[in-house]
């Protein structure tokens, strides 16, 4: 209130805005504290500090994509600083920019080769880059540092089944949940294989206890309609799938629930099927060529299916071509993204 006071007498304090920010941000205001900081810089621009501040708290808030450049720009006076490259590093992860992200942890662990956060979220951003086997070294390193990290147990279970490895990856994910309990990203990491395990009923409990603590995680919703669907609940998997359509991918699973379904018109298959068109088809189309067809009648149906599992998943999606057209009218392409034998 002394600082607000102060700033009724002097707006162009740039002490006394940078002064509000940091008493708003150290009481957990990250909102609040933005607009003060914002202020402050526009008087002093080339103030580094500042500047790195504010990219902190708009990193709290949840703006990275804000955050990144602020953030960037304030360790030129910052250097030496660990801390900042781990927050850029979050930052340019949290925004997208995973090859600046890999950069920015690399350079933390160079001023600081023990910081935990830095080494797991540094092995996390080169699994989603494909560079998985530079993964394995920082993460062994982080367990060794944090052997209680749960974060740390769950990046190694991602890497472990990016591997091949599923009974290593649930101990991983079950030693992360031992951890924390509320850990929503291990327990419907969990409750994804034990689908793939053919284990639906265990399957089930993971994910409906993850939407007894978060209801309307969309994660969750996804997996659980897959493992009731596995379970022959076809109408309760349709619920489930439904709510969690927001979430992209839920849109295939879902389709391909509706197949089961008497409720569900031809039509209302159809589209589901644009839906699913508009969040993975369209944004790839840009970056393919496209061949036209020619208009021939006489050219048969083509129907393809691309991607794992796909004996269940093609029977519930492809069947019915033939089923309702000349089956000599109908050409079928099956593509699979996995050497495993389906289930």
């Amino acid at each position: 209130e002394v600082l607000r006071q102060a700033l009724g007498l002097d707006r162009d304090s740039v002490d006394a805005l940078r002064a509000l920010g940091r008493a708003l941000a150290e009481q957990g205001r990250a909102e609040e504290a933005i607009e003060p900081w914002q202020k402050a810089l526009a008087m002093a621009p080339d103030d580094d500090l500042l500047r790195f501040m504010l990219g902190k708290v708009l990193l709290r808030a949840g703006r990275a994509a804000d955050a990144a450049p602020h953030l960037r720009a304030g360790l030129d006076g910052v250097a030496d600083s660990a801390e900042g490259f781990r927050l850029l590093g979050l930052a340019e992860t949290a925004a997208g920019e995973l090859d600046a992200a890999a950069v920015a942890f690399e350079r933390c662990l160079a001023l600081k080769a023990d910081d935990v956060v830095a080494l797991v979220r540094l092995a996390m951003v080169r699994m989603m880059t494909d560079r998985a086997a530079e993964a394995e070294d920082p993460l062994k390193h982080a367990l060794v540092l944090s052997p209680d990290d749960p974060v740390a147990h769950h990046a190694m279970g991602c890497l472990r089944y990016r591997k091949g490895d599923r009974a290593g990856a649930m101990a991983d994910f079950r030693e992360a949940l031992e951890r924390r309990p509320d850990f929503p990203d291990a327990a419907c990491n969990l409750g994804a294989i034990l689908v793939e395990e053919n284990r639906p009923a265990e399957a089930e409990a993971c994910f409906r206890g993850v939407l007894d603590a978060h209801p309307g995680h969309q994660d969750a919703l996804s997996g659980l309609g897959n493992a009731l669907l596995d379970k022959g609940r076809a109408e309760e998997a349709c619920d489930a799938l439904l709510a969690a359509e927001a979430r992209p991918s839920a849109g295939n699973d879902l389709v391909t629930a509706m197949h089961y379904l008497s409720r569900f018109s031809a039509d209302d298959i159809f589209a589901g099927y644009r839906r699913w068109n508009e969040h993975h088809a369209r944004p790839l189309s840009r970056t393919r060529t496209l061949f036209p067809n020619d208009p021939d009648p006489e050219r048969p149906l083509r129907v393809g299916y691309v991607g794992n599992l796909w004996r269940p998943r093609a029977v519930a999606m492809v069947n019915p071509a033939p089923a309702r057209h000349d089956p000599a009218a109908v050409d079928a392409y099956f593509y699979a993204g996995s050497v495993e034998p389906s289930p």
